[in-house]
């Protein structure tokens, strides 16, 4: 069984490219006269980092959550091979919406914070009823898809599990989003250390 664990957890993760051996684009003549790798640019834009990590994180729940689920379930491979699929097919369905969901959140508090209109916070309500809605339909979506690869038994410990699956998943990408906004303030921080206050040097 521990083996079968390891070999789904690599099976959900696997979907990251693997890195390709180097081209004759990538390759220049050194001063020595063969070849060696070109210098390659090292500045990342700020987009693609931030799927990179979005992409960790991803793979990481994805491992947590097909361990908890083989392990629950006791699942063989003929059905982690169906089911794992319709879950990471759902996920890519349900990422946006939870991220529209958190970004109304965030306005939402601010409004209150800010003693917004009632006009503008009645909106802002609407939007989130609607966006949980959304998300309420792809998980009603989702359990109806994983019902028809299991058996009933393995579908009632889903309908347990799969709700406390996700507010862990949701727990570990607020995690990870707050370290990201605590290591870019320290970043920045530390850039006003070195480069210094132009207000408030006197030079």
């Amino acid at each position: 069984m521990l083996v079968l664990k390891l070999m789904l957890i690599h099976a959900v993760i696997v979907g990251q490219p693997i890195a390709s051996p180097p081209t004759s684009a990538s390759l220049h003549i050194a001063p020595s006269g063969g070849f060696e790798l070109a210098p390659q640019p090292t500045r990342v834009s700020q987009t693609n980092t931030k799927k990179a990590k979005r992409d960790k994180i991803r793979q990481r729940i994805r491992a947590m959550r097909a361990w908890r689920l083989t392990e629950a379930l006791e699942l063989d491979e003929t059905t982690a091979a169906k089911l794992f699929p319709i879950l990471n097919r759902f996920d890519e369905k349900m990422e946006p919406v939870a991220r529209q969901a958190a970004k109304l959140r965030r306005r939402m508090r601010k409004g209150l914070k800010n003693a917004a209109k009632a006009k503008d916070i009645d909106k802002g309500i609407d939007a989130l009823v609607a966006v949980k809605k959304r998300m309420n339909d792809l998980q009603e979506k989702r359990f109806a898809a994983l019902r028809k690869v299991v058996t009933p038994i393995q579908a009632a410990k889903m309908l347990v599990l799969l709700p406390e699956i996700d507010r862990a998943i949701q727990r570990e990408i607020r995690k990870a989003m707050r370290g990201q906004h605590r290591r870019r303030r320290r970043r920045e921080g530390l850039r006003r250390d070195v480069e210094g206050d132009p207000l408030n040097n006197p030079f």
